[in-house]
């Protein structure tokens, strides 16, 4: 089954591109050289058996060493994909994961702002009262909610961000 990629939708993937290139030419290469020391020689029944002159064992060994090296390239660029999932690049992943935090972090403001409006606007409740009201509650509230889905979010990214570096690092 041929291996299809469009590298242009992965821009982080340009030395694993060259890689996946460079691979591909190394066994066209070497099957273009090994086919050089083929041979074939009839048989008494007029059959052609094909047969390989001694040297060839080189270029075969580099061949077999391409095609897996190619596997390889090949079972890390689906991985790369797989991980970066409908991202086209670490950098998106990365923008989206400022973006979660962005949303903790508003939230976390929003919830401090309406404790300290409502403490100023309820000076004689003590702060533990403060913190009992219903705006105060429901803002503490809506901001443990954004925690509660940004947060696995961000971990999730960050780890898959962490496993697609180490992918190119190996290019």
């Amino acid at each position: 089954m041929p291996f299809d990629i469009d590298f242009s939708k992965f821009p982080d993937c340009g030395a694993l591109a060259i890689q996946w290139r460079e691979t591909k030419q190394t066994i066209e290469d070497e099957t273009k050289h090994l086919w050089t020391y083929a041979r074939g020689k009839r048989d008494e029944s007029g059959r052609i058996i094909a047969y390989f002159l001694d040297g060839a064992k080189e270029p075969l060994n580099s061949l077999q060493d391409a095609e897996k090296r190619l596997g390889d390239i090949e079972a890390d660029i689906k991985e790369y994909a797989s991980i970066l999932g409908d991202f086209r690049s670490l950098r998106e992943m990365n923008d989206r994961i400022a973006r979660c935090r962005r949303m903790v972090e508003n939230s976390g403001l929003e919830a401090v702002n309406v404790y300290k409006a409502a403490l100023s606007e309820h000076k004689d409740l003590s702060p533990q009262e403060v913190e009992a009201l219903d705006i105060v509650r429901n803002k503490y509230l809506a901001r443990d909610r954004v925690l509660a889905e940004q947060n696995p979010i961000i971990e999730d990214l960050k780890s898959r961000m962490l496993k697609a570096r180490e992918i190119l690092a190996k290019y």
